[in-house]
Parts: structure tokens; sequence; C-alpha cells
């Protein structure tokens, strides 16, 4: 017969299952799971030269660990959403921490306590949205818990299965993300917890034991480290101590400066997001109510109170370390809620054995003391007055599980967000609006679309789902591609075909596209495409769709207005070749042909002689073009296009500076790139021309004398 406690325990099961299946159609997606899929999609294209790409160098703003684009890779091609393939193991890996979740509490503690602690994962909005996207978190969280109760079922059952098992995890938990070390330190405490155990009460009389268990949690997290480094080329770790990570976390010398002021506020900002997350007055009450149960087991059950305050250190290990270590308090703090749970589990289940009558078994004694005495059955009235205080807690637990039920489920489904999934994006560049434009780009008529790929860009989540719109031809726009867009536009539109450009209007001074967005006459026609909450619209959700002819030259007053922006630029970003491209026809269209001949010359100095250079990978009908397998007309733009405007526009700028002999140097190395382009042939006619009037020597005539034939 099946028992009350494995029908409740099926049941959690069962919702847990379909709630995050149910996510994981429904949330919208998150700007870095997408950018996850995108580098999923390379390794699955070619492993041998993408299985890296997260960790040599090539993943733009952060060093990230491989393992969790490894396994998506195999899955992430399998349908027409890349998303399914990759959320499908972010799923499993949380159903493994929701697992070994009750599996610890309940070897620990009883079985009622793991219910009462998977139930709370279950209903768990944060838990909701992180299982069902494709983040990190739910990776490092399932394989955390299967850690840890490895780690436990090793020193407490002696089985060398659990401490091999518990290796792996381990090297898999630090091959996921940096951050996967916090994990080394919660086993330090297994031992205690074995020995303290609730259901089995010890006093630590062995010394030798408890050595014993320590040296072999050491040994488990020494094999576990080694491996890792096995897994992970070692060639790589300088890039941990990179510029980006020495930014986020604080020197051994900072934390010698006792930084109070800082870590007050990591303090302050983790207890607002832990209170924010689900119900805040839930969380409140569930935190009385551990403080509470601590307090009762202070007085009443000293073999308990040790056990229970393991949780509590577990708790504190969770979120101290980054307090103190990080600078940046924007990090989720998901092993926090996990040992958050485990602590209300707990003290949930005790409060309830405490206020809980054991009423049908004490009515069955007494029916049978008074059929024998008065054949008179009256329940007692000692017995109804045991429900009166567990009612409030009944009452208060029901309201808030209705109330947040009713706020998370019907707006995922109706609008793929939730209160806590909204906090994570807030803008459309991290997932709402994405399938509007989706939709949009498949709807348009057959060109080429200009994305930019960069973290944060709408063209970043455009690049994934290139299957939806395979009449698409998508580019992208890298540094060095941006200052040359404009030729691109003004050749395609010569075949006959459309250009499209997709970009946030949102973006900083820093990124070039600005400038094409912000030129009437080469973004023709724009379609804003935004997404709303409900009836509110969220804050910076637009998308731009630009649909781009070629562009008119601007007069010198709108050159005039702009050369600040580009100054700007430069500023922040002295190495952006892009910026000195159009700061370089700013200076041209004013007639400073000095300053815009040495901006031309920083472009061609700065970008590499090679057609090789552009990007290293393409989408073109519903496959990956790598370098060597382009279409013939962007290898034409690619030899041609991009050095005879540099050289074209250097040579205009010696010319108007009276340099003749520069601009004729430039002219013949234009037209060595481009010897059919109609507009070079007259600019080089002009030049002839010019020569002949003026006194020049008789040397440079003779040396330039093929390019004055060649122009007429």
């Amino acid at each position: 017969m099946v028992s009350r406690k494995h029908i409740v325990l099926g049941s959690v099961v069962v919702l847990y299952v379909a709630s995050r299946l149910m996510g994981i159609v429904a949330f919208v997606p998150h700007n870095d799971e997408v950018i996850y899929a995108r580098l999923a999609m390379l390794i699955d294209l070619d492993w041998e030269a993408y299985h890296n790409f997260s960790f040599d160098g090539r993943m733009p703003g952060e060093f990230k660990e491989p393992l969790q684009f490894w396994i998506t890779s195999l899955t992430v091609d399998l349908w027409k959403n890349p998303l399914f393939g990759t959320r499908l193991w972010a799923a499993l890996f949380g159903f493994l921490g929701f697992w070994f979740t009750y599996r610890l509490v309940s070897r620990v503690w009883n079985i009622d306590a793991a219910l009462w602690s998977a139930g709370f994962i279950t209903f768990s909005e944060y838990y909701l949205y992180f299982d069902s996207i494709n983040l990190t978190e739910p990776y490092l969280y399932g394989l955390g818990a299967f850690y840890l109760y490895c780690v436990y079922d090793t020193l407490a059952s002696r089985r060398l299965v659990s401490g091999f098992a518990a290796v792996l995890c381990l090297a898999a938990l630090l091959s996921m993300k940096a951050s996967g070390k916090l994990w080394l330190l919660y086993p330090v405490l297994m031992p205690f917890l074995v020995l303290w155990q609730a259901k089995r009460p010890q006093q630590i009389n062995s010394f030798r034991q408890l050595l014993f268990m320590g040296s072999t949690v050491v040994l488990l997290s020494s094999i576990g480290w080694g491996l890792h480094y096995f897994l992970i080329n070692p060639e790589f770790r300088s890039l941990q101590s990179g510029s980006y990570q020495t930014g986020l976390v604080r020197s051994l010398a900072e934390l010698q400066e006792l930084p109070w002021s800082s870590w007050w506020f990591n303090l302050k900002f983790f207890l607002e997001k832990i209170l924010t997350f689900d119900a805040s007055e839930g969380h409140l009450l569930l935190l009385v109510l551990q403080v509470g149960m601590t307090s009762y087991w202070a007085f009443r059950d000293r073999s308990k109170l040790k056990a229970y305050l393991i949780f509590w250190v577990l708790f504190f290990l969770s979120f101290v370390p980054l307090i103190l270590v990080t600078k940046n308090p924007q990090i989720r703090y998901f092993t926090g809620l996990y040992f958050f749970y485990m602590l209300s589990g707990i003290a949930m289940s005790e409060a309830w054995k405490l206020f809980k009558p054991n009423w049908f078994a004490e009515k069955q004694l007494e029916d049978a003391k008074i059929n024998v005495k008065t054949e008179v059955a009256e329940t007692p009235k000692s017995l109804e007055r045991n429900w009166i205080p567990i009612l409030p807690v009944v009452f208060v637990f029901s309201a808030m599980l209705a109330w947040k039920s009713f706020h998370t489920y019907p707006s995922l489904i109706r609008y793929g967000q939730t209160p806590t999934a909204l906090q994570e994006t807030q803008g459309w560049a991290n997932g709402a609006g994405i399938w509007e434009m989706v939709d949009h780009l498949s709807q348009l008529k057959p060109g080429i679309l200009l994305v930019d790929h960069r973290w944060g860009h709408p063209g970043t989540s455009a690049r994934i789902f290139y299957k939806y719109y395979p009449h698409l031809e998508l580019v992208d726009l890298s540094q060095q591609v941006h200052a040359f867009v404009e030729n691109l536009i003004a050749l395609t539109h010569r075949e006959g075909r459309q250009v499209y450009i997709v970009f946030d209007p949102t973006r900083g001074l820093d990124f070039p596209i600005n400038h094409i967005k912000s030129s009437d006459s080469l973004c023709g026609q724009r379609e804003v495409i935004t997404k709303s909450y409900g009836t509110k619209r969220l804050e910076g959700t637009e998308i731009w769709l630009c649909f781009a002819q070629p562009a008119a030259p601007l007069s010198a007053a709108e050159h005039q207005d702009r050369a600040y922006f580009f100054h700007q630029a430069i500023a922040r970003n002295p190495d952006g070749l892009n910026n000195y491209y159009y700061r370089g026809k700013h200076f041209l269209a004013l007639g400073e042909y000095d300053l815009a001949h040495a901006d031309f010359t920083e472009v061609i100095q700065g970008v590499p002689i090679t057609p090789h250079f552009f990007v290293p990978v393409r989408f073109q009908n519903n496959r990956v073009l790598e370098p060597g397998q382009r279409s013939p007309e962007v290898e034409e733009w690619i030899h041609g296009h991009l050095f005879r405007e540099v050289y074209r526009l250097r040579a205009q700028a010696s010319w108007g500076r009276n340099d003749l002999s520069a601009a004729v140097d430039d002219y013949l190395k234009a037209q060595t790139h481009w010897p059919d382009q109609i507009g070079l042939q007259k600019e080089i006619d002009s030049l002839c021309k010019m020569q002949s009037s003026q006194e020049v020597t008789a040397a440079i005539i003779s040396a330039r004398k093929s390019l004055c034939e060649d122009g007429g």
C-alpha cells in the first residue's frame, strides 16, 4: 500500500516537472541565455574550432567556464528554436538539485522536513524562473546539491561510489562557472552533520573519527580540483586573473583595507534581493519561524539545535564570502535560497509537529475507553483546543501560496514574464520584445540583415533564431565592418535586394551604429517594435528596424554637430577603428585635411589586409558559413569596397592639402582593390587633369603614368 508521504512526494514531483515545462515554453529569452545558445551553436558547428571559444579570449567581456556550453551543444540544433535544446538541460539540472535537496534533508532530519523543503523549491518563483531558462545558476545548484549529498553519503555510509560521484560533481561544478569554487566550503561541515544529525544525536567522542572524515573531505576536494584542471587547459588560467575578473573580485590587499561601507552596501543589497524574490512576506514569516525554532531547541533539545546550526552556518557561508569579496553586488545569490529553503523546511516540519494533534490516534483510544464505560463518545475539549495554535499558520501559508500562484502563473502564460523574471529582464535586450522581432523579421522581403552580435544588442538574439527567416542573409557588424556598412548597402541595392539593420536605440556613445541610426539618408524608414508587460510598456524595450538605403552626403553643419560624438567615442575606445573612419569623414567634409588624413591612416594601419578579418561566422540559407565560404558579393565587398573606400578618402585628404604625390599613391591602391568602380575613375580623371595644370616634377608624373593612362 502506498503511504501518504509517497503520495505527497509524487504530487510535489509532478507539480515541479509540470511547472518547469511550462516555464521552458513560456518564458521570454534572457539575453545571457541567448549568448550561451550562440556559443553552443558554434561548438555544435565545429568542436575543434570552437570548444575553447568561451575561455580562450574570444568571448567578449568575460571569462566563462565551458562545460555548460559543451553540454548544451549536444541538443541546441534539434529544434527550430535553439533555446528548447538548451533549456531542457537547465530543467534537468534544476530537478537534480530539487531531488538531492530532498534526499539530503530526509537523511539528516526526516521525510517531513524534506517534503517541506521540496515544496518550497517547487513553488518558489525564483527557482521556477531559473530552472526554466538556460543560465548557469541551475547547473551550479543542481550539481552542488548532488555533490553535497554524495559527500554526506560517503562519510555516513562509507560508500566508494558516492565518493567517486562527489569527485566528478566537484570537477563539473568548477568547470561550469568560477563561482562554483564556493562549494568547496560547504563539505567542511559535513563531518559535524554526520555526527550531530537529528535522527541519531551523538557526541563527538572520537577525535580520530572526526579527523578521518575531515581528511576524506580534503581528499575528495583535491581530486575533484585536479580533475577540473585536467579537463580545462591550464593555458587559459591567466584569463581568470585578467582585468574583467579583477574588476569584480577584491584582491587580498583590498580586503586588508577593510572596506566596511562597501560590505554594508553589499549586505543590504543581498537582504533586499532575498526578500523580494517570491513573496517577501513569506520569507519574513519563514525567517521568524526559523529563529523561533532555533530558540526553542536552545532550551528544550540541544541535540537538534546542533544539527540545525550547521544549516545556519551553511546559509551564512553561501552569501557572506560573496559580500566580502565581490565589488559588484549584482550577484544572483542562488545558493543562499538553496540553504534558506532547507532551513525553512526543517523549521516548518518541527513547528507542525509541535502543534499538530495526534487527533485520530487519541480519538480511537478515547473511543475505546468510553465504549467500555459509558457507550457515549465525545471529543475531549483539550483535543479540540490543540488545533487552535496551528490554524493561523495554515491560513497564512495557504494565503501566501494562493497569492504567489495567482501572480506567477497567469502572468507567465499571458506575457512570458513573472514578477521575478521581470526583475531579470528589465529591457527588451534581456528578453522582452525578442519574439516580436523574430516574427517581424520572418515577414520581411528577401535581403541582407545587418546585426551586431555583441552582448546586449538585439542582433545577438536575431542571430540565433536565423532558422525563422531563411530568406535573409545575416551579416555581422564587427568593429571593423561598422565603418564600411554604407558601401555594403550601396552594393546590395544595386543588386536589387533590400538591406535591413536591427539595433537598440538605447546604446551608448561608444557604439558607432549610432551614426547609422541618426542618419535619415541612410535609414530611409524605421519601424519600432515594443513589448509591454500587462498594461505597462517596459522601459527600454524598443527595437528599431532600419530599412537602409545608400547614404546621401551630410552637410558641413551636420558634420560639425556630429563630430563631438566621435571625439567621445575615440576617448572611450582608442582602438575603435570605425570611430577614426567616421571622424575622418567629418574632418574631410569640414576641410580639415591634415586631421582627416591622420584618421584614415589610423584605419589603414589598424585593419589587417586579409579577406578573413571580417567575422568568424555568418548564417545564410539555414547554414553557417565559415571563412572561405562567403557568398561572392560579400567576398567581393571585403576585397574591394573596404580598402578602396579608405584609400580613396585618404587620397582626397592628401589632395586637399596639396600633397598630390600621396594622393596618387592612395588612388593607385584604391584602384587595385576596385579597378572598375565608376566613381573612382572620375576622381582619378580629375586628379590627372589637376596634375597637368600644377607645377609637378616630371619624376612624379612618370612614376604615376599608368594611373593617368588608365584614368583617361
